[in-house]
């Protein structure tokens, strides 16, 4: 892929998919309008979840919130398989009770593999499998059974977030993953190779080798995903498209424009639109 795809909006509210693929592969980094849950059955892959790398082990899984920055890289020549659940927000909150949130197993900000007994993950395969079927169905009554099936998932996740979780190594180097926060931190700021090479006195070559190489993505890449990012928040708190132009620090309004349409799929003032649906 030569452009990194940024943003993969789902097209239906839920989504329950279970993949196999073979071979030496990297999905860029992207981010969802929705929730994810994804659970890693074989392979030998690393899972980038904002500035975090790790090597999930099969049978573990993660619980990654909207517009968290993710990608997986798989390693060898293998196989890879996993299921993946994307629903979006609405599906949560009409499934939540005054008593019971199911999405409080996605609050922590940067998600970290959790892992499941046997008896745990055939219990996810089989509620999955029952799910997937209700959502290929036309019989009556299926769109109760999704609802079902979803809630017995959410509540099993739920239930497995709570026990205490042993945090796993970090794989990502100290120094890309401190880039990444200073990106996030001085937004507001006019970020340059030359400020970078000052502030962590490193080479900027050194430091845009090392970045490219963990992350698949350029220092200026990294930048203007950061920078739609903080657009698109912008008018979600409605703000006027100009507003988000310059509170992302875009200072020409004609790249703003064509750089937000071209990674989100839809204009800043369609995106806007669409968030009053």
């Amino acid at each position: 892929m030569n452009q990194p795809y940024y943003y993969e909006p789902y097209t239906s509210a839920v989504l329950c998919q279970h993949k196999n693929t073979v071979g030496y592969q990297t999905f860029p980094y992207h981010r969802h309008n929705g929730f994810e849950i994804y659970l890693f059955l074989s392979g030998n892959i690393r899972v980038y979840v904002e500035s975090n790398c790790y090597e999930p082990t099969p049978g573990q899984f993660l619980l990654i919130p909207p517009t968290c920055m993710h990608r997986i890289v798989s390693q060898d020549n293998g196989n890879y398989e996993r299921v993946t659940i994307n629903l979006k927000e609405s599906v949560l909150e009409a499934l939540s009770t005054g008593k019971t949130d199911l999405g409080a197993c996605f609050s922590p900000a940067v998600p970290v593999p959790i892992s499941l007994s046997e008896t745990e993950k055939d219990q996810f395969l089989h509620i999955c499998h029952q799910l997937n079927d209700a959502l290929t169905s036309t019989e009556f009554g299926a769109d109760v059974a999704v609802n079902i099936h979803l809630s017995q998932l959410l509540l099993l996740v739920n239930r497995c977030c709570r026990r205490s979780v042993a945090l796993p190594a970090n794989l990502m180097p100290p120094l890309v993953k401190e880039v990444m926060l200073y990106i996030q931190q001085h937004l507001a700021e006019e970020l340059t190779l030359e400020q970078l090479e000052k502030h962590f006195f490193q080479s900027g070559t050194y430091i845009s080798r090392l970045f490219k190489s963990h992350t698949g993505l350029t220092l200026r890449e990294y930048i203007l995903d950061c920078r739609i990012e903080q657009a698109k928040k912008l008018l979600q708190e409605k703000q006027s498209v100009s507003e988000a132009c310059y509170g992302s620090v875009f200072g020409d309004y004609a790249n703003f424009i064509r750089s937000f349409t071209k990674k989100v799929g839809v204009s800043p003032g369609k995106y806007a639109k669409q968030l009053q649906l």
